[in-house]
């Protein structure tokens, strides 16, 4: 899609809002309701016709639309234009939680534990619809102006994957420094992998610091298989020992 161009016959393109390995996602104008909605294009290598991943992707659309969270992006609808498949979502304006970390290097714990929470109650109804998300990282958690958190681009990494069992070819999706040891190791993942992951995003979020860091993929991952990682209060000792046991038991 180009900018000022209308996307199968219907979307007005109006900004990217960002790229991905998944795909692109753009703010749209829907003209047929006149009103803003994300457009998400998929790329058509992940997701070639007649492929199991295509059926596995139109089971996740039917559980995500079910799901009516505040603290969760919506999922519209599935379809396709020129040969490539795209979702519509909830148009959220707000700054990530990446753009947030980034300028801030680490939050106060008053604001921190608000978003905190509203990450684990989106996820839980994510996980109580069936999905489990898979890329739970600070660039797919949107803030708000008014402080709302929401969680984005659940259910679509499974897709990837190749289906229900992804472990039968040795995959890994996911981003390394938010991989939990299962998804490192290309095994067949449950919710307690994104429980792994959310403690992962609120060491980061708590203490301006991953866990486990490192330059490359594959070093990240075996520290995540086989390192144990500090305690939040030895990087920032202001921290409570009850958000410590909290951060470690993810």
């Amino acid at each position: 899609p180009r900018l000022g161009a209308v996307f199968a016959g219907r979307y007005e393109v109006l900004s990217v809002l960002g790229r991905g390995g998944m795909g692109a996602v753009y703010q749209v104008l829907d003209r047929e309701l006149e009103e803003e909605v994300a457009l998400k294009v998929l790329t058509p290598e992940s997701f070639a016709e007649g492929t199991h991943a295509v059926q596995t992707l139109k089971q996740e659309i039917r559980l995500a639309r079910k799901i009516t969270h505040p603290n969760v992006v919506r999922t519209h609808d599935l379809g396709e234009a020129d040969g490539l498949r795209f979702l519509t979502m909830e148009y959220v304006p707000g700054t990530t939680l990446r753009e947030l970390l980034d300028r801030r290097g680490v939050l106060a714990l008053a604001p921190g534990l608000q978003i905190s929470k509203q990450l684990c109650r989106g996820l839980s109804a994510v996980h109580e619809a069936g999905i489990i998300h898979r890329d739970i990282k600070p660039e797919n958690i949107m803030v708000l102006p008014n402080g709302v958190v929401k969680l984005m681009d659940f259910g679509i990494a499974r897709i990837a994957e190749g289906g229900e069992h992804p472990s039968s070819d040795g995959q890994t999706v996911g981003t390394p420094y938010y991989m939990s040891p299962e998804q490192a190791m290309g095994r067949e993942l449950d919710a307690r992998s994104d429980l792994y992951t959310v403690g992962v995003v609120l060491f980061e979020l708590f203490t301006g610091q991953r866990p486990f860091p490192g330059k490359e993929a594959a070093e990240v991952m075996h520290k995540h298989v086989s390192a144990e990682p500090p305690r939040p209060t030895s990087i920032r000792p202001d921290l409570t020992e009850l958000l410590d046991k909290v951060v470690l038991a993810c």
